[in-house]
């Protein structure tokens, strides 16, 4: 029996023979009415009772085909024409369908295609399935996995009862075919006798593997297996990669993650070397439903060389580096952030992520909160230095650190009091220990004129006493004097008043705008050295800075511990110039004057004694977005000579960028001062096409005429490949840290990982 062109029919995917019977007698009733109205054709039919092979009948199919045939005789229903079965998440395309109800077999034919609950899809020429569409032989099968990326292409394929899909003699790969000639084999693949798709553990499973670069077989092996497509997270080994250096040999590292819950996991690597014991990275991620914690450690038994040149041997080297952050409510959080290393050369004889510029680390256990127009902090801080000059006994260790500023709803004239406390208690393994609390308050009065100048009013009062042991009055820099007196006690009350005025001026035309913006301020506080006298010891304003941007500043020490006494006027000027929406240049010049001597500030740090000070600026130019400069100055104010210049600069755009810098900064001739420096980096990039990427940089130290670093780079990436070679000279020594070359090799795989490679070439010196 045959029914025409539109019918539809919703069956259950039993085989049994009263389905079949059921769905001829009600094509037979209801034939002519889909005749008439083919779009809307359409059969539902309940599957029947319990007992029933094949499909489960609570699981019932929609067939739709242009002609669906039943023959009684041999009990096969034909579907042909646009067939489509679906049943919960599966779908079945093909030309023609034909389901054998005493076999329970469904044979697809032309143009197949299926599309199972995982989100994965097969297409083939003849395919032979179970009723379900669950099981089944696939000839000549090609596969888009639910990534819509990855494909699988075999000679065949069989889809088992335990939701796993085997191919044979197959290739693997996520890279996108070449358009112009998809018959071009993909940037890379793998090529396998047999891949096994487990969807349940979704995993991918390989047998003689070879892995296939341009079509080129490269590298092979026996076993392989990665996790599909739809895995983000997985235990099992990660992607190994191999080092060779000066210090430890050869290197062999192999990192397993390790999931142990939705959220948490671990990270362990051991490394393997030829010249040193092995050496362990571990890494543990925890997240909890309000913070997260990432604590990261390694540790060995090896060599090392002291301060003095001696070797000392078998020694336990390693670090910790850990971070958290929680937050309690809307208005408070908490965290900790602590990095320490058992000697200062660990960190780069092991390649941890420390910058080489850094001086010293720091670790904090932190709360603060958050309320309205207030902040509260409290902090533990310890340091360890990594300069090999510099004694770890003297670092100080904080705790606690008490901070609390107040800012007051706006007041009269919109003025506004504010406040700042501080308590600290500072202590040393040697050295001086001290205890302190200040509270600075003040009230600020802004006001414009009917001209539009804007003046700025502001007061002050810090108090601060301090509690102190081992401290030299004599020389309060001194972290750890030999004539350290005993406890004493301190109290100091600082009055400052400040007065300030700008009156920018705004020129538009043509699309350009102008704005010129002298600067004016007058600071009035009481003048003598009782303020800053030596049995207040300075922990938080030994570095101090005269540039454009404190210039203005009321205090410009960046702590407490010192204050900015006297009566000065500071003065400049501004123009800064608007041409478009990326355009932007800027000029500033500006100079302060001391009306009272003071030797608060230390020669050579430009506003020493009275006076006129150094003289201040900035240039920057940025007519269009592919071109940066800035230029930050600092000139004798007699000579005119540069004392601190620092240069930034960049040009070009993605195809080709030039970016320098340059810093400057004359000796200090005094006691504790340091010696000229100078020092100038150049950084070329360009990114050659849409994948090819090349960079270079090179660093100097102009003042000494030595190179520093010099590295170059290129790089190929796209969607499934990355490639990259590098290569680094470091002009550095520090015990058994060596100038040495550096080459390193990244090749990464999508799905697969990163793999890494590299050797330092040596200092080449014998």
């Amino acid at each position: 029996m045959t029914a025409g062109a539109g019918i539809s029919a919703s069956l259950g995917v039993s085989a049994a023979k009263a389905v079949a019977l059921a769905i001829a007698a009600t094509i037979t009733a209801t034939g002519l009415a889909f005749w008439s109205n083919p779009a809307a054709a359409q059969l539902l039919i309940d599957t029947p009772g319990p007992g029933n092979a094949g499909i489960a009948e609570d699981r019932p199919a929609l067939i739709t085909a242009d002609e669906l045939v039943y023959e009684d005789e041999l009990g096969i229903i034909t579907a042909s024409g646009n067939v489509e079965i679906a049943q919960d998440a599966s779908v079945l395309l093909a030309d023609s369908v034909s389901y054998n109800q005493n076999t329970e077999i469904v044979v697809a034919s032309g143009n197949v295609s299926l599309l199972n609950e995982n989100g994965d899809v097969y297409f083939s020429e003849y395919a032979e399935l179970t009723g379900d569409l669950q099981e089944g032989f696939i000839q000549g099968i090609r596969s888009l996995m639910s990534d819509g990326l990855t494909r699988v292409a075999a000679a065949r394929g069989i889809r088992t009862t335990d939701n796993r899909t085997v191919f044979d003699d197959a290739v693997y790969s996520p890279c996108p075919l070449c358009r112009s000639n998809p018959d071009r084999p993909p940037i890379w693949q793998l090529s396998a006798r047999k891949v096994i798709h487990d969807q349940e553990a979704r995993e991918v499973r390989y047998r003689d593997a070879t892995l296939d670069v341009f079509g080129v077989p490269v590298f092979y092996m026996p076993y392989f297996e990665h996790p599909d497509p739809t895995v983000n997270r997985k235990s099992g080994l990660l992607t190994a990669s191999w080092r060779s250096t000066e210090f430890l040999g050869f290197q062999a590292t192999t990192p397993y993650f390790w999931v142990i819950d939705d959220n948490i996991d671990a990270t362990i690597t051991p490394t393997f070397t030829t010249k040193q014991n092995p050496y362990l990275n571990l890494e543990y991620r925890h997240r909890f439903p309000a913070g997260a914690i990432e604590l990261r450690g390694s540790g060995t038994i090896a060599d090392r060389e002291n301060r003095d040149g001696e070797i000392d041997q078998d020694r336990f080297r390693g670090h910790i580096d850990a971070n958290g952050n929680f937050t309690l409510d809307s208005r408070w959080r908490t965290g900790f952030n602590i990095f320490r290393v058992s000697d200062d050369t660990y960190d780069q004889l092991y390649d941890l992520d420390v910058p080489e510029t850094r001086a010293r680390t720091e670790s904090n256990v932190f709360v603060e909160g958050f309320g309205g127009r207030n902040y509260f902090t409290a902090n533990a801080f310890s340091y360890q230095s990594l300069r090999s000059e510099e004694d770890d006994d003297v670092q100080p260790l904080i705790l606690p650190e008490l901070d609390f500023n107040y800012v007051s709803q706006p007041l009269v004239a919109n003025s506004l009091l504010t406040a700042d406390a501080n308590l600290l208690y500072l202590t040393r393994q040697q050295g001086r220990r001290m205890a302190r609390a200040s509270l600075v308050t003040g009230w600020t009065l802004p006001y414009t004129s009917d001209w539009g100048d804007v003046w700025t009013f502001r007061t002050s009062l810090q108090t601060d006493g301090y509690w102190t042991e081992g401290n030299d009055p004599d020389n309060p820099n001194d972290l750890d004097p030999q004539n350290g007196e005993d406890a004493d006690s301190v109290f100091r009350a600082f009055p400052q008043a400040s007065l300030e005025w700008r009156y920018p001026w705004a020129i538009q035309s043509g699309g350009w705008e102008q704005i010129i913006e002298p600067i004016a301020q007058f600071v009035a506080a009481p003048n003598g050295n009782w303020f800053n006298r030596g049995d207040i010891p300075n922990e938080d304003s030994l570095g101090f800075e005269f540039d454009d941007t404190t210039l203005f500043a009321p205090n410009r020490f960046s702590g407490l511990d010192r204050v900015d006494p006297g009566v000065r006027a500071d003065y400049g000027l501004q123009y800064t110039l608007y041409t478009g929406e990326e355009s932007f240049s800027q000029v500033f010049l500006g100079q302060s004057w001391r009306l009272s001597d003071t030797d608060v500030f230390a020669e050579g740090s430009g506003v020493e004694g009275d006076g006129a000070s150094d003289i201040v600026g900035r240039v920057i130019f940025s007519p269009i977005s592919e071109i940066y400069t800035a230029y930050r100055f600092r000139l004798d104010q007699e000579s005119l000579e540069a004392r601190v210049q620092e240069v930034t600069a960049g040009f070009g755009n993605q195809t080709l960028r030039l970016e320098l810098d340059y810093t400057f900064t004359a000796s200090q001739e005094r006691d504790g001062g340091f010696a000229e420096r100078e020092t100038a980096g150049l950084t070329v990039s360009s990114r050659l096409s849409e994948n090819w990427f090349v960079r270079g940089r090179i660093e100097q130290d102009l003042a000494a005429n030595e190179l520093q670093t010099a590295s170059a780079s290129l790089t190929y990436t796209d969607e499934c490949l990355l490639v990259s070679l590098s290569v680094e000279e470091r002009n550095f020594d520090d015990r058994d840290i060596e100038s040495d070359t550096r080459f390193l090799l990244t090749i990464g795989l999508a799905q697969l990982g990163q793999f890494e490679t590299g050797f330092d070439g040596g200092s080449g010196e014998e």
